[in-house]
């Protein structure tokens, strides 16, 4: 583990957490394909994905949700986790036709695959509970703790190896440009910059008793959800490149009690600078800890965060008849090739 500089000293947390145990792992692929609509529903994406579940380099873990973005767009998200590159090119190699088919800019649908490749140095996580149901990289990666780096401001960078000799800056400077681009009923190949942070923070509330639900749905969670309206919103202000507030799904598309906010910021200074001094972040802390006071520190609402930092050589992102709000798509120019290029 890194040195931890941000720990105060004799720091013990008031809480236990955990973390995932990358030890025996080289690194991990995410890759995030979505889809967006005029309509709530399944996709053709839904389709293409079903088809290639199956077989010896099939992703370890799918996690689906269903969100709804800031310009009125439904959006459907197939979260799959690869435990190397190896496997996910494999796999991605007899799925790419579908990417590639130009079919895809006539259908009156958004589509997008956002793919991560990272490094276990650049990948770190934080559980509220051991017990807690498999998710993303949980379900095939061991839990170990509790550990004492957490619950103080910088204990996620305190956590990454990698921040022990980087400073995890963005080569595009510390400013957002956003971009006005027209990318409706165009295909774009977007290169992620390196050290873009991108962190899950998720909600588990299937366990919790009728008046934890109640004191969650009353306090919490509208805290939750205007923190992250506030992000989507404000992103040059905060750096904050796309932000979705989902809601997970079974396989059949059934939703369940679980949520989660999916969020690209240029760096994750600019992560750590919202959480610590914006009012939207520091209410849904608030909230949070007087949920804990009030039903005595015991409380079965699971809480996590997956968060990682992208390497210089990460894979370039597609975007297919997208608005340009949509991931990578809103930020300048400078960032990516603007030129239509075919899926690889």
């Amino acid at each position: 583990m890194p040195r931890c500089p941000n720990m105060p000293e004799n720091w013990e947390p008031p809480a236990p957490a955990w973390r995932c145990a990358f030890a025996q792992a080289k690194g991990v692929v995410v890759a995030h394909f979505g889809s967006q609509a005029d309509r709530d529903g399944p996709t053709a994406l839904d389709e293409w994905l079903a088809q290639h579940l199956d077989g010896q380099d099939a992703p370890s873990r799918v996690d689906r949700a269903t969100y709804h973005d800031d310009v009125g767009k439904f959006g459907h998200l197939a979260l799959c986790y690869w435990r190397d590159r190896a496997s996910f090119d494999r796999w991605f190699s007899g799925a790419a036709n579908w990417w590639a088919d130009d079919a895809r800019l006539g259908e009156g649908v958004g589509y997008f695959r956002e793919v991560y490749d990272i490094p276990v140095e650049r990948f770190e996580t934080i559980w509220s509970n051991p017990g807690a149901h498999a998710i993303g990289v949980r379900d095939f990666l061991a839990v170990e703790g509790p550990m004492r780096e957490h619950a103080y401001w910088g204990a996620a960078r305190d956590r990454l190896p990698i921040s022990d000799r980087d400073d995890l800056l963005s080569p595009l400077g510390a400013e957002l440009a956003l971009s006005d681009a027209d990318t409706l009923g165009k295909r774009v190949t977007v290169t992620p910059p390196e050290n873009l942070c991108v962190i899950r923070s998720g909600q588990d509330w299937s366990r919790c008793n009728e008046a934890e639900i109640a004191s969650y749905f009353a306090s919490v969670e509208p805290a939750l959800r205007a923190g992250m309206d506030f992000l989507s919103s404000h992103r040059d202000q905060t750096g904050c490149i796309d932000c979705r507030f989902a809601h997970e799904l079974r396989a059949d598309g059934k939703p369940i009690a679980q949520t989660f906010g999916l969020a690209q910021f240029l760096t994750l200074g600019h992560l750590e600078d919202w959480s610590k001094s914006h009012e939207t972040h520091l209410a849904i802390f608030n909230r949070f800890m007087a949920m804990l006071a009030a039903h005595d520190f015991n409380v079965s609402l699971h809480l996590y965060h997956e968060l990682f930092v992208t390497s210089q050589d990460n894979p370039a992102f597609e975007y297919i008849n997208c608005h340009n709000r949509t991931g990578l798509l809103s930020v300048g120019p400078t960032a990516h090739e603007r030129e239509p290029v075919l899926a690889a």
